[in-house]
């Protein structure tokens, strides 16, 4: 009686078991690692105002912002120049939701984890958005910008605005959010499994200044800019023209 052989069946089912697993691997995407929390603090500057302007908030926003008394907010703002007060704690993480054509603005909407922290109290990121703003007689040419909006538990709002400047090399996270920007008004794409770094979005220099701003709810804000601009690229600004060009907001620089 001849004894029956295992090796050739086997053999048979570990290549079957690696092939699937090649297959398995293989073909599912891969999404970038999580970055891990990058905290950077931000020194007070004593540059002049530059010409930054209000960003368009959300209605959402500016009616909660208006939890906040003028006084607690101008106290907020007062503290940031106190002694042992003069840093912003950033810490951001790549936890964007989804972009947005609002008509005005290129918005990213972003979930639960980013936040800046003043004088002991975190404000939330709730979205950045893109914003290119006309020329009028107050401000001299047009200005571009993006503005990141936060909230505090107890409704108070904190916007970080970030000049840009063209120049000959963009910004790679720029680059990656305009692949999904949308071309409609009113339409969104989601941002859920793309890496959004904000930390490479800002710069390297993270000085801040304190600012004014004009609108229904600015002086319920805490306005604070960044010295330093971000370079986006003449081809960057065109897709961002196209994409807001049924803004009435949206001129020639």
């Amino acid at each position: 009686m001849k004894k029956f052989r295992y090796t050739r069946p086997l053999a048979i089912l570990i290549v079957i078991i690696g092939a699937y697993h090649v297959l398995l691997f293989g073909l599912r995407p891969q999404l970038p690692p999580v970055a891990k929390t990058e905290v950077v603090w931000g020194d007070l500057s004593n540059k002049p105002q530059t010409n930054l302007q209000t960003p368009l908030l959300d209605t959402a926003f500016c009616t909660g912002a208006t939890q906040a008394t003028t006084g607690d907010t101008a106290s907020a703002a007062a503290a940031i120049t106190a002694a042992g007060k003069d840093r912003i704690r950033f810490e951001y993480r790549p936890v964007a939701e989804d972009i947005a054509n609002t008509g005005h603005t290129v918005q990213i909407t972003m979930d639960r984890g980013s936040s800046i922290t003043i004088d002991g109290t975190t404000y939330h990121l709730k979205q950045f958005m893109f914003q290119k703003m006309a020329a009028d007689a107050g401000h001299g040419s047009g200005q571009m910008a993006f503005y990141l909006v936060h909230r505090a538990a107890n409704g108070k709002v904190a916007v970080v605005a970030v000049p840009l400047q063209l120049g000959k090399e963009g910004n790679p996270v720029i680059t990656t959010l305009w692949r999904y920007m949308p071309k409609h008004v009113g339409e969104h794409n989601s941002l859920a499994d793309i890496h959004i770094d904000i930390n490479n979005l800002l710069p390297h220099d993270r000085s801040y200044y304190r600012y004014t701003a004009a609108g229904d709810c600015a002086k319920h804000v805490v306005w604070l800019g960044l010295q330093t601009p971000v370079t986006i690229t003449a081809t960057q600004l065109a897709k961002l023209d196209k994409a807001l060009a049924q803004s009435s907001t949206s001129q020639s620089l």
